[in-house]
């Protein structure tokens, strides 16, 4: 967690974004899936700023349900540091509400 409202992400892959909480918004990269998360999260419970770093060995866009694994991990460790009351499946819904509502993904 950090103050303010800037969320930082740094990945394996090189990649360094960042983002405003409040203002998230589709941009069609990966990043949107934690957009997703912390935009459907904040109506649970408050979130600040924070710096997240996420390390992964499986290759983007390899069907394997990398974008699945990424949204509850991300959920999962924002649950646990901002102490937001949600069971696993609340969490599971989440993630198919970022595919359908936030990314645009017609999953199930």
């Amino acid at each position: 967690k950090t103050a303010g409202n800037l969320v930082h992400v740094t990945s394996t892959g090189g990649r360094d974004l960042c983002y405003e909480l409040g203002k998230e918004k589709h941009t069609g990269t990966w990043i949107d899936y934690l957009q997703g998360a912390t935009k459907f999260l904040a109506e649970k419970g408050e979130l600040t700023g924070l710096e997240a770093t996420i390390y992964s060995t499986m290759p983007e866009g390899s069907g394997l349900s990398s974008s699945a694994a990424l949204e509850i991990s991300f959920l999962k460790a924002l649950r646990s540091a901002f102490k937001v009351d949600l069971s696993d499946l609340d969490l599971a819904l989440m993630g198919q509400r970022i595919e359908n509502d936030f990314v645009g993904a017609r999953v199930g």
